[in-house]
């Protein structure tokens, strides 16, 4: 009897025929109450219409495109009864389908706040597709081209800066700007071409400042070749600030070859002679064009000590008179 019924209950599931498989296998749970195969035949006999209405509903749902109805069937179904096929493979395939959907959802998203230049809602939008599929290498090269846009970005807005600075030839911000470009990528070429030039002009405007600071240097025949060298050096190039910086200094090398009056004055008891210039022997009063510089003048008589001054001539400025006596005697 129990063999009959368990045979006759599985007929009547195979034929979907729900009622007469329900009363075969409560036969059977009758002859066994203990019988594994009567109370499992019972369980999915007595889920068998619910099922089918589930498998239905969820099939004409995945026609019409409705992927959540359809995976709450399935689900449902599932529930009712997991040894159920049809229901478990719904599952899977409407899973996966949905997880695909919206993995080309976070894709779509990403590369349209890719192209708007929104980098945080790209990385975001590309992040939660690898998460959907962290199998996909599109996803993770999808997040290199967000992270390589950020950094050209990056680069741009610095090359810009650098320019900015350029413009108002802060030559010195200029070439820190190139600087830190080349310590995060050596190869970029406009930053290599950039920092070489800053770094060009920034030592020419601090030269010439230099020799402006301290003209008298000019006396130098070094000195003054060098500034004449940085003269020739600014001409060609452009900046209101490096022109003005540039008939500054040309002035001061007219200026340093323009001879300055200087007016000595003694006791005409005194031998006096001017190191590199002349030697003026005795007067009263003695008066000389020197271009501007350094000068040394000595005085020396018998019995007294000698008198050593030094007196600096300045472009354009008439400077006090030069007085050289021996007065102390040995």
């Amino acid at each position: 009897m129990l063999a009959d019924a368990l045979k006759a209950g599985w007929a009547a599931y195979d034929a979907n025929d729900a009622a007469t498989a329900v009363t075969q296998f409560q036969l059977a749970a009758k002859v066994d109450p203990q019988n594994a195969d009567a109370q499992r035949g019972l369980r999915r006999a007595q889920a068998l219409d619910q099922v089918h209405a589930l498998l239905a509903s969820a099939a004409a749902a995945e026609r019409d495109g409705d992927a959540n109805k359809a995976l709450g069937s399935y689900r449902e179904a599932s529930g009712l009864d997991p040894e159920v096929v049809e229901a478990r493979d719904g599952v899977q395939r409407i899973t996966s389908q949905i997880g695909r959907t919206q993995f080309d959802e976070a894709m779509s998203q990403g590369f349209t706040a890719l192209d708007r230049g929104d980098a945080s809602a790209a990385r975001a939008a590309f992040t939660r597709a690898r998460t959907l599929d962290p199998n996909s290498s599109a996803a993770s090269d999808a997040l290199t081209q967000v992270e390589t846009q950020v950094r050209v970005g990056q680069f741009e807005q610095r090359q810009k800066d650098a320019a900015a600075a350029e413009a108002k030839e802060q030559w010195v911000e200029a070439a820190s700007i190139y600087d830190q470009v080349l310590t995060d990528d050596p190869t970029l070429v406009f930053a290599q071409k950039g920092a070489i030039h800053a770094h060009q002009m920034a030592k020419l405007y601090q030269d010439i400042d230099e020799q402006l600071a301290a003209p008298e240097r000019l006396a130098s025949d070094s000195v003054y070749t060098n500034a004449q060298a940085l003269v020739k050096a600014a001409a060609p190039l452009p900046g209101d600030e490096l022109a003005s910086k540039r008939t500054a200094l040309e002035q001061a090398l007219q200026a340093a070859r323009t001879p300055v009056h200087v007016r000595l004055e003694s006791d005409n008891l005194t031998n006096v002679v001017v190191h590199q210039v002349d030697q003026l022997g005795h007067f009263t009063v003695r008066e000389l064009d020197l271009r501007p510089g350094t000068y040394t003048v000595v005085g020396t008589r018998d019995g007294y000590r000698d008198v050593r001054r030094n007196f600096t001539v300045v472009a354009g400025q008439v400077p006090q008179p030069v007085v050289i006596r021996c007065e102390e005697k040995i």
